[in-house]
């Protein structure tokens, strides 16, 4: 598409969570124009090989979703719904603002009081903890420790951050191409499209599907186990299934169960066929294995980056060989991650 959100160089998982300092710069308006004509012109090059009224599903980020869905309804994609994907697994961008005083006035920040926590308070796991090391992305310290302001200037801004909360939710926008004046039922019976598969993906309880998914600590939190299906995300045995040796280093892999929900939510009766679905952007392949395993009958993956496609190749296999052996990785926890 001649836009640099199609280059196939983009970083890896460890390189978008590890290598990027904290704060990195936000977009900028001319930057998210460019973006959203990159969303229409993705668009533009799929309406084309779709079926009237065909639905089409995209992950979002939660400060970009808004220029994607522009550029795909500039191109005439009309937009139904948008699926809440809570996951409460991010990993927050933030800058401390008594450093960034102290840096600007030149003063030297005072003696270590304490390491970097996660999650409750509790220490980081790994190697690295006050390392600096050069990377793409310049210098970076993997878990930096927590240093005294270095003025009383910096010190009521101590615990201060900048603008980035815990990311927690990721949104799916729902889209579907135009019906061309057709109704519902006369693209159903030609086409096969248009439709969702609302029986085929109702919770254990028997209740509707929602816009809403969860992960299991959310759930529990809520107390809505029989209300909502609920997800979280991908572990990294569940990754690297497959592709041990490669590898799995995508920084955006799906959950194989949200997946096949998706997949299965999506998937014509058996009088349509053969029940085809396209998977553009497909990287590491997750899309295309929840779609094999939700039944489709011909699965189409498109993906720039030669080792994404190696490392989907692989996982494929992997994941073929569940349905006749019993030596594999469980898609899920047990019980838990397809109920809600």
């Amino acid at each position: 598409m001649n836009a640099k959100w199609d280059d196939p160089k983009q970083p890896t998982t460890n390189q978008v969570h590890t290598y990027m300092p904290p704060g990195q710069r936000m977009t900028t308006v001319e930057e998210n124009i460019a973006f959203q004509d990159a969303c229409r012109q993705w668009g533009e090059a799929m309406l084309p090989l779709l079926s009237p009224g065909a639905i089409v599903l995209m992950f979002g980020g939660t400060r970009m979703f808004e220029w994607l869905n522009t550029g795909m309804q500039l191109e005439g994609f009309e937009h139904w719904e948008t699926i809440n994907w809570l996951h409460s697994q991010g990993f927050p961008k933030a800058q401390d603002i008594s450093k960034l005083i102290d840096k600007a006035n030149g003063d030297k920040r005072g003696e270590v009081i304490g390491t970097s926590s996660g999650p409750n308070h509790s220490r980081y796991k790994g190697e690295r903890y006050s390392e600096t090391r050069q990377t793409t992305f310049g210098p970076v310290q993997d878990q930096p420790l927590k240093t005294a302001p270095g003025s009383p200037t910096s010190a009521p801004w101590s615990g201060h951050k900048t603008c980035a909360l815990n990311p927690a939710w990721e949104p799916i926008l729902c889209f579907r191409a135009p019906r061309q004046g057709m109704t519902y039922a006369e693209i159903a019976l030609k086409f096969g499209s248009g439709a969702l598969n609302v029986d085929g993906t109702r919770l254990p309880s028997g209740r509707y599907p929602a816009n809403l998914i969860l992960d299991e600590e959310s759930a529990a939190m809520l107390g809505e186990w029989s209300r909502f299906f609920y997800c979280a995300k991908a572990s990294s045995r569940e990754r690297n299934a497959g592709c041990e040796d490669l590898p799995n280093d995508h920084p955006t892999v799906k959950p194989l169960a949200l997946c096949r929900h998706l997949a299965t939510l999506l998937l014509p009766p058996p009088s349509v066929a053969p029940r085809r679905l396209w998977v553009p952007f497909c990287g590491s392949g997750s899309e295309m294995i929840g779609a094999m395993q939700a039944g489709w009958d011909e699965i189409v993956g498109v993906e720039q980056n030669p080792d994404y496609c190696q490392i989907a190749d692989r996982r494929l296999e992997y994941w073929r060989k569940a349905s006749v052996s019993h030596d594999v990785l469980p898609l899920a926890s047990p019980g838990r991650t397809d109920a809600a």
